[in-house]
C-alpha cells in the first residue's frame, strides 16, 4: 500500500454479508471513505518527473509548524520589544505618544493574529488527513482481528492470547503500511503475525503449566512434613 493512499480493506461478499463481521467491516469502509475525502482537500502541486517532460500532481507538503515559525521569528520579535520599551520610557510624559503608541500595538497584534490565523487554515487539511489515518489504521486493525477470530476459532478461548494477537495485527499492519505492501499482502501478513502470537501464547501456558506442577507438589510435600 501507499502510504499516500487509502489503505482499503478488501473483504469478500460472504464476510461482508456476515452478520459478526459486517458492523467492523462497515467502520472500515466508512473511515476509508473519510480518509479519501481528508486526503482530496489537500494542495496538490505539478511536479517534473525526471528524464521526462510529463508533470504529476502530488500533495504540497505541509507548511511550517507553528513552533517552527516562533523559531524564525524570535529575532524580528525582539527588536520590536526593544523598540517598544525605549517608546513606553518616553512616552510618559507625552500623551500623544502614549496614544500612537497604544493603536500601533494594537495593529501588530492584529498583524500576528492573522499571520496565525492564515497559518492554522493552511495546515487545517494535513491535520484532518492525519487524524484519517488514525482512525482508519484502528478500524482495519480491528476489522482483520474479528476477521482472524472468525477464521480461526480454536485460537480465541484465551484472553491473554487474544490480546497478543490484536497487538501482532496492530504491529504487522503499521510494518507493511510503511513498507508499502499490497492490502492483500498487508491483511495475509496481519493474519500469520496473530497466528504465531497466538502459538507463543500457547507454548508460554504450556511452559507455565509444567512448571507450576513440580512446584504445587512441593508445597504439599512441605505441609505434610509440617503437620507431622
Amino acid at each position: 500500500m501507499n502510504r499516500n493512499e487509502t489503505s482499503r480493506l478488501q473483504f469478500t461478499d460472504a464476510e461482508r454479508g456476515d452478520p459478526r463481521l459486517r458492523k467492523h467491516i462497515r467502520r472500515a469502509d466508512k473511515a476509508a471513505d473519510k480518509l479519501e475525502k481528508a486526503q482530496a482537500s489537500i494542495p496538490k502541486q505539478k511536479k517534473r518527473i525526471k528524464s521526462s517532460l510529463r508533470f504529476e500532481e502530488v500533495e504540497k507538503p505541509a507548511p511550517a509548524a507553528g513552533l517552527s515559525h516562533t523559531v524564525k521569528a524570535a529575532p524580528l520579535n525582539v527588536v520590536f520589544n526593544q523598540g517598544h520599551r525605549k517608546i513606553r520610557e518616553q512616552e510618559k510624559d507625552n500623551t500623544g505618544l502614549e496614544t500612537a503608541h497604544t493603536l500601533e500595538g494594537a495593529a501588530e497584534t492584529g498583524v500576528r493574529l492573522a499571520a496565525h490565523s492564515n497559518r492554522v487554515r493552511k495546515l487545517r487539511p494535513y491535520r484532518e488527513a492525519a487524524r484519517a489515518t488514525m482512525r482508519l489504521e484502528k478500524a482495519n486493525v480491528n476489522a482483520l482481528y474479528q476477521k482472524h477470530l472468525q477464521d480461526n476459532p480454536h485460537l480465541t478461548s484465551n484472553p491473554i492470547s487474544r490480546w497478543r494477537q490484536k497487538r501482532a495485527i496492530q504491529k504487522q499492519y503499521a510494518k507493511s503500511v510503511r513498507s508499502g505492501q499490497s492490502v492483500a499482502a498487508t491483511m495475509e501478513n496481519a493474519s500469520q503475525a496473530a497466528k504465531r502470537a497466538a502459538a507463543a501464547a500457547a507454548t508460554w501456558r504450556s511452559w507455565r503449566s509444567r512448571r507450576a506442577v513440580p512446584a504445587a507438589a512441593g508445597r504439599r510435600n512441605r505441609k505434610r512434613g509440617s503437620g507431622k
